[in-house]
């Protein structure tokens, strides 16, 4: 009884904020705390109260999650005080003196278009078959997951992946703001990147879908979403079912590869088991098995590359994963705070909550920036925060592929914004020498 009323008190402190924030048509301004919240109540709350979860959950469990629901609520009075300290502007009256014609943003997007489509088509004739395409895999679980196992493990695998997944994602994010905070335009050009948004959205499905990636499926359809309720302000309620029924029907076509059978029931509780209960399942586990039964690991199940400290990794995801699917055969990540836990105890909560929160913070500052590169930025990095509800922090958030990605993308901001205003400075000299 205690435990569904700590879970009741947990999803209200959640929710209220994220309720809030949709009643006072504050979304553009809020929208990298209601993700992030609404991942941590979505992934991480809603299915905590299964049979599964509390068959492992101690009240300790329940206790950290109601504390890191406390400090959502205590911290979104703190960004809308932040935000009356500040001239925040929406992002209508930001994109709106962007003329398309002459900025940089042309040539920006049509080189990491460029690299996306260079990527695909490279990692398809050099890389591996889509594995959409190994038909004779259809059905087998275990076969596919090794196969999925051998392209993530090609030489460089990681790296490529960026051009496939990530700049694709990051190109769906910057052209749907773009057409959708232009949208009052109706110029050629106007139409012209409108088109470029459908043919990037459709490639950028299709290349997850081709390579089985459920995650970044996932991902791209919450960027659509996100860009249509930062565009109008509002969560529409009708546009929010269309995409879950679209990230449904999308779930099933790949499980019905997975699984080689299309029986609706058992494929909705695997997904239902997928996006509710799997991560609470791994942080109840978590509380314990730590430290009962296993000593508090301090710091040594964090990525340790090329033995840089006196350290044997220990994969935490492969202690928690029998205790779920009953086998030795896999991993079950756990949610970024839940892996500080069983490493440094309570102590390991508070930093987590911090680090959250701090990440927060850093990616709402982006988002007020005038700058339309930063407020991309900032949608990007808001979608990413749901995987710190899905894996440890040294893997969501200071990832080195990702961090080397978001370099590049400044450091490519930089070059082209700096040769396009070159390029105008002479063209404005030589107009004023004829």
């Amino acid at each position: 009884m205690l435990i569904v009323i700590l879970y009741i008190i947990t999803a209200a402190l959640v929710a209220a904020p994220l309720l809030l924030i949709l009643k006072r048509r504050e979304f553009q301004q809020y929208f990298v705390y209601f993700i992030a919240a609404s991942g941590f109540l979505f992934l991480n709350v809603i299915g905590s109260v299964s049979r599964n979860v509390t068959a492992y959950g101690k009240l300790s469990f329940y206790i950290a999650n109601l504390a890191i629901a406390c400090a959502f609520a205590a911290f979104y009075p703190v960004i809308r005080h932040a935000a009356s300290t500040r001239q925040w502007q929406t992002f209508e009256r930001r994109f709106s003196a962007i003329d398309l014609n002459t900025s940089w943003i042309r040539t920006y997007v049509r080189l990491l278009g460029t690299i996306a489509a260079v990527s695909l088509l490279l990692f398809f004739i050099f890389g591996a078959l889509p594995l959409i395409f190994r038909f004779d895999l259809f059905g087998d679980w275990g076969l596919l997951i090794q196969a999925r196992t051998a392209v993530v493990s090609l030489p460089g695998f990681y790296w490529i992946s960026l051009g496939l997944f990530e700049i694709p994602l990051f190109l769906t994010i910057v052209l749907g703001m773009m057409r959708l905070l232009d949208r009052d335009r109706q110029s050629a050009e106007s139409l012209y990147w409108r088109k470029f948004y459908r043919i990037v959205v459709f490639c950028s499905l299709l290349g997850s879908i081709l390579y089985l990636n459920k995650q970044y499926l996932m991902y791209l359809l919450a960027a659509v979403l996100l860009v249509r309720t930062i565009a109008d302000n509002r969560l529409s309620l009708k546009r929010l079912f269309s995409l879950a029924a679209a990230a449904f029907g999308s779930l099933f076509f790949l499980y019905w590869i997975y699984l080689g059978q299309a029986a609706v029931k058992f494929i909705a509780q695997t997904v239902f088991h997928r996006l509710f209960e799997v991560y609470a399942w791994g942080g109840a586990v978590a509380f314990w098995l730590f430290p009962e039964y296993i000593s508090f690991l301090h710091g040594t199940s964090f990525v340790n590359p090329d033995h840089l400290f006196p350290y044997r990794q220990i994969r935490v995801d492969l202690l928690i994963y029998p205790f779920i699917y009953k086998d030795q055969g896999g991993n079950a990540p756990l949610a970024a705070i839940y892996e500080n836990y069983v490493n440094f105890g309570w102590w390991g909560i508070c930093i987590g909550i911090v680090l959250m929160l701090l990440a927060i913070w850093i990616i709402t500052l982006l988002s007020w920036s005038p700058e339309p590169f930063y407020a991309w930025m900032a949608v990007y990095l808001s979608i990413k925060t749901l995987l710190l509800w899905q894996a440890p922090f040294w893997f969501g958030l200071f990832d080195p592929t990702l961090c080397v990605f978001l370099i590049c993308l400044f450091i490519g901001k930089w070059i082209v914004s700096r040769e396009n205003h070159v390029s105008r400075r002479l063209l404005a000299d030589k107009e004023r020498e004829g």
